[in-house]
């Protein structure tokens, strides 16, 4: 018959105990006791040996007398079916929630306290079941129990889900990347995207914002242990990512990496999150408006120019000498130096002409618009008046704020051909012929 259904604090012959293997308990008969040491048997109908302090803090109950082995399984099995129906029934998170601002650590029984008056070793063993397996609530400190507290637990359910997320982004993300690499090394086509290949939808986002941090960083350490994991089995390519990427298409096929290695925006998208900044900085600027110098400035670029930043005029002194203004586009006109529209330009620090685009330091809507010295519109300008001698050396030059209004935007093929006393090479009439004559 089984002894009174306490907790047993020295396990011998005929007491049912639990232990952790694989991360589950294991439920045993105690055959033997010597010295601290058990000999076990399973439910399995296998024995093994254990030390006590190897077991779960909730032994019993004991059953005296001679038991076969036959007897000794159906009893293992029915205390089993006991806890595993009563574990189900628990809710370990109402239980942290009782406990809260109680104790820090406490004991199984404590914790029995608050949901019974008088339970039983099966209800005990339940009970630390399922706290064992609430590990985002409770920690288990043999023989004790630690209660998380409310921010260590969204902290760890936090990671518990990122956990999740990684393991999925895995499993899945491994089988997608073969198939890319496997269309860029042979030139074949991508599944359709209904196809059960693709990856589900919140699945490929995130091997996405993988592949294109991989792109931007190869060193990126966050991400490299799940990139390995995720490319597992694909060449050791230092451009992997950017295969990938091209393949899946991310990116278009002739696409710049070294600017996503930079942190450089290209095209003007990057502006619109500025546009209050914008908005202010124009304002400021038009209330400082006046009337333009008279002088007419012309500017010379090529065709395709659209940022224009400097113009001149000259005029021949009866000394043999010279007379040149200097005029530079100024958009540190009211600039607003520490905004986030100043932090933004500052960190893309140039302007990048490439043969397949130019990607401008300032939004377009001042650096090609607003501050471009475009003939016939009115400019804030840093003006230089400067004197030269006969023999070219700079005699004096005096710099000054004002505005300007272009007398035109030239192209160098233009004045090439005036200066060559030739038509210029277009079919239609250059207007800039007939100014360049006047000068």
């Amino acid at each position: 018959m089984a002894a009174p259904s306490g907790i047993v604090r020295y396990p011998g012959p005929g007491c049912i105990v639990e232990f952790m293997q694989g991360n589950r308990p294991i439920t045993a008969w105690v055959l033997e006791e010597q010295a601290g040491k058990l000999r076990l048997l399973l439910a399995n109908r296998r024995e093994t040996k254990l030390t006590t302090n190897r077991l779960l803090p909730w032994s019993g109950p004991v059953y005296s007398g001679e038991y076969g082995r036959q007897q000794i399984i159906d009893l293992l099995e029915l205390h089993r079916q006991r806890r595993d129906d009563r574990e189900t029934a628990l809710d370990p998170l109402e239980l942290w929630t009782l406990a809260q601002g109680e104790v820090d650590r406490a004991s199984l029984e404590w914790f029995a306290e608050l949901l019974w008056e008088a339970p039983e070793v099966d209800d005990l063993a339940a009970l630390g079941r399922a706290m064992l397996a609430c590990k985002t609530h409770f920690k288990f400190q043999p023989p004790d129990f630690e209660v998380y507290t409310a921010e260590k637990v969204d902290a760890r359910l936090a990671e518990q889900e990122a956990t999740r997320q990684r393991e999925a982004l895995v499993a899945a993300g491994n089988e997608f990347v073969r198939i890319l690499w496997d269309v860029h090394s042979r030139h074949r086509t991508l599944p359709p995207e209904t196809s059960p290949e693709r990856p589900a939808p919140d699945i490929a986002e995130q091997l996405a914002a993988l592949v294109m941090t991989r792109l931007a960083d190869p060193d990126d350490h966050d991400s490299e242990a799940v990139w390995k994991q995720v490319t597992k089995g694909l060449p050791d390519d230092p451009h992997l990512a950017l295969h990938l990427a091209k393949t899946w298409g991310l990116v278009p096929e002739h696409h710049n990496f070294w600017m996503d290695r930079a942190g450089y925006a290209p095209g003007n998208a990057w502006a619109a999150d500025h546009a209050d900044d914008l908005a202010a900085l124009r304002a400021a600027v038009e209330s400082a408006r006046r009337d333009p110098l008279a002088t007419p400035f012309i500017s010379i670029d090529s065709a395709t120019t659209r940022d224009i930043d400097d113009a001149f005029h000259i005029e021949a002194r009866g000394d043999g000498g010279f007379r040149l203004w200097l005029a530079l586009a100024c958009p540190a006109l009211a600039w607003p130096y520490g905004s986030e529209l100043d932090k933004a330009v500052l960190r893309r620090a140039t302007s990048i002409y490439l043969p397949e685009a130019t990607h401008h330091m300032l939004p377009e809507e001042l650096g090609t618009g607003f501050f471009s010295l475009l003939a016939g519109q009115d400019r804030p300008a840093l003006v230089l008046a400067m004197e030269v001698a006969p023999d070219g050396e700079l005699q004096s030059c005096v710099p000054g704020g004002a505005w300007v209004n272009l007398a035109a935007n030239l192209t160098y093929e233009a004045c090439e051909a005036c200066l060559a006393a030739v038509a210029p090479p277009q079919a239609a009439p250059n207007p800039d012929d007939d100014l360049l004559a006047a000068m």
